[in-house]
């Protein structure tokens, strides 16, 4: 019950800040809406969870919180906001703690032609190999063991994109980025 009481209190923050920003996730919402829906979150994160700071301090948690609010001094999109958002729920590193993400901002990119990286891996004890191929270059297969992207490791990006993955453990991250990361990618690098 605390597990869903938690996300439906995040989905709540989120309902707020969605109410906002109606319409092609474009608009902007104003710094006091974004301020006054970054606290309804953590003060969600902690009534909704029993263990929020298990795995990081509340001294840890509440430093981030307030670096992240003085922040928010700035218009921001519906999109934009969730970035913030979910990297502030994903810093406990609590599997049941996010923000639910606007689906349509990857969607719409992709609709516009975007491309994104057409490789879902699989992750076995923090190194990366190639689990499908989109891609269709035939020498890559799967199986195939990913060193690097574009010159950095993939240990590298795995902690990069899993700052966005609410996850107790990197081997819960790994597992839910197994079939996410072209996703995360792209919220990484834009």
């Amino acid at each position: 019950m605390i597990r869903f009481a938690a996300r439906l209190t995040c989905f709540a923050a989120w309902l707020a800040l969605s109410a906002c920003a109606v319409g092609s996730g474009g608009e902007r919402v104003n710094p006091q809406d974004l301020r006054s829906d970054f606290e309804r979150l953590y003060e969600g994160l902690q009534s909704g969870h029993v263990a929020l700071y298990a795995n990081r301090s509340k001294e840890d948690y509440d430093a981030l919180y307030e670096k992240v609010r003085d922040s928010l001094d700035q218009p921001l999109t519906k999109y934009e906001a969730y970035l913030k958002f979910q990297e502030f729920a994903a810093f406990g590193k609590v599997a049941h703690a996010s923000v639910n993400r606007p689906s349509d901002a990857f969607g719409g990119f992709q609709r516009r032609g975007g491309r994104s990286f057409p490789i879902f891996l699989r992750i076995v004890d923090g190194v990366s190999y190639v689990g499908e191929n989109y891609s269709g270059n035939e020498d890559i297969a799967p199986g195939d063991k990913i060193i690097a992207l574009n010159g950095v490791a993939m240990s590298d990006w795995l902690e990069r994109v899993s700052r966005h993955v609410s996850a107790d453990t990197p081997y819960i991250a790994h597992s839910l980025l197994e079939f996410r990361f072209p996703r995360y990618l792209w919220v990484e690098l834009g």
